[in-house]
C-alpha cells in the first residue's frame, strides 16, 4: 500500500534478497572478457531505477488502461530535461526494465498505445509527473519507430503472445502511420520536414533522405513483419516486405558514398541539398536488427566497410564523435 510496506517486506526478506543480488553482480564481475568500467557500468546503473522511475499509483479513480496496476515510467534525467517517459529514451535505456522487470516494461507500453493520437503517432514525451498531457511534433516520424521496437523486445523476453495480441493493432496503426508521413516517391525514407527535431541528434537539421532514419526504419519494418507473421496477418506482412525492398533499394540508390566510403548523412535531391559527412551512428538500424535477432537492414560488405570508416575517422580518446569529415579524423566540433 506504501513506502513502508515495502521497507517492512524488505526487512523481512532482507537475507534471501541479499544473497540472490550478490549472486547476480558476481556473474558480471567475474566476466573479464569484459572491461571493468562496464561490468562496474551494468550493475550500478540500476541504482538509477530508485532515482528516476515514477510509479502512479492505483490509489484513487484512473484511467481504464493503467488499472489496476497504475502507470509506470522513466524519467529521462534528474538533473536536466526531467520530462516523464519519450520513446527514444525508452528505447535506448529500457533494456533493464524488458530483462528484469517486464510487467513494468507493459505499464510502459500500454502508456503509449493509450494516449496514441488518433492517426497513428506516438506520444514523444509527457511533463514531469504527469501521464495525461502528451505532446507528438518532435522527432514523430522515428517514435513509431521506437514503439514497435520496444513491443517487439517485450514480446522476445517474455514469450507471451498476448503482447503481440495486445500491441499489434497499434503497431500496425503507427507503421503505416509513419509510412505515409513523407510523399513522394523517396518518401519511405525521407523525412516530412525540414530543420531540427527529426533525428535523435535532435538539434542537428536534416533535410530529405538520411541514411540512419532509413536504417531504423527498416528494422522497424522487419520487427512489425515479424509479429504480423507471428499473429497470422499475412497481408500485412507482405506490405512490410514490399516496404523493406523499396527501402533497401533507395538507401543504396541515393545514400551509399563510395568515394567516402560510408552512407551520406542526408540527401535532398530537389534541392541539392547533401551532406557526405560520416554520422557515426548511422548503423543504428543494423544493430536493432541484429539484437533482436532478425534480418540485416544494410549490405553485409557496406557495413563493414562502413564500420571501418567509422573507426578510422570518429575514434576519439574516450569515445566516438557523432560526426566527422572523411579524411580529417574525429575532432569535436559544433
Amino acid at each position: 500500500k506504501g513506502a513502508l510496506d515495502v521497507a517492512r517486506d524488505l526487512a523481512q526478506k532482507h537475507t534471501s534478497f541479499l544473497k540472490r543480488i550478490l549472486a547476480w553482480q558476481e556473474e558480471i564481475y567475474q566476466t573479464e572478457d569484459l572491461p571493468v568500467w562496464l561490468r562496474e557500468s551494468l550493475v550500478n546503473n540500476l541504482s538509477l531505477y530508485a532515482e528516476d522511475s515514477l510509479w502512479a499509483a492505483p490509489t484513487e479513480k484512473i484511467a481504464d488502461w493503467a488499472y489496476p496496476t497504475g502507470a509506470f515510467q522513466m524519467t529521462e534525467s534528474p538533473r536536466r530535461c526531467s520530462i516523464v517517459g519519450c520513446p527514444a529514451s525508452n528505447f535506448y535505456g529500457d533494456l533493464p526494465t524488458v530483462y528484469f522487470f517486464p510487467e513494468l516494461e507493459r505499464m510502459i507500453k500500454k502508456g503509449y498505445m493509450a494516449n496514441m493520437r488518433p492517426d497513428g503517432a506516438v506520444p514523444f514525451l509527457y511533463p514531469s509527473k504527469d501521464f495525461t498531457k502528451p505532446t507528438y511534433d518532435w522527432q514523430i516520424a522515428l517514435n513509431s519507430a521506437s514503439f514497435t521496437d520496444l513491443v517487439h523486445r517485450l514480446w522476445l523476453r517474455t514469450g507471451d503472445r498476448t503482447v503481440i495480441e495486445e500491441f499489434l493493432p497499434a503497431v500496425k496503426k503507427t507503421t503505416i502511420f509513419a509510412i505515409n508521413l513523407a510523399k513522394g516517391s523517396n518518401g519511405i525514407i525521407s523525412f516530412h520536414r525540414e530543420g531540427h527535431g527529426q533525428e535523435w541528434w535532435e538539434l542537428t537539421p536534416v533535410y530529405g533522405m538520411c541514411s540512419h532514419f532509413a536504417g531504423v526504419r527498416m528494422a522497424q519494418l522487419h520487427m512489425a513483419k515479424d509479429m504480423a507473421e507471428q499473429a497470422g496477418d499475412v497481408e500485412f506482412a507482405k506490405q512490410c516486405n514490399e516496404w523493406i525492398t523499396q527501402a533497401g533499394e533507395l538507401t543504396e540508390e541515393y545514400l551509399w558514398n563510395e568515394e567516402g566510403q560510408s552512407y551520406l548523412f542526408y540527401y535532398q535531391p530537389e534541392k541539392n541539398k547533401r551532406s557526405d559527412l560520416i554520422m557515426s551512428s548511422q548503423l543504428d538500424g543494423q544493430w536493432m536488427a541484429n539484437i533482436h535477432g532478425l534480418p540485416g537492414v544494410f549490405r553485409a560488405d557496406r557495413v563493414s566497410k562502413v564500420i571501418e570508416t567509422i573507426e578510422k575517422n570518429c575514434l576519439v580518446d574516450f569515445g566516438v564523435t557523432g560526426f566527422a569529415k572523411v579524411g580529417e579524423g574525429a575532432k569535436l566540433t559544433d
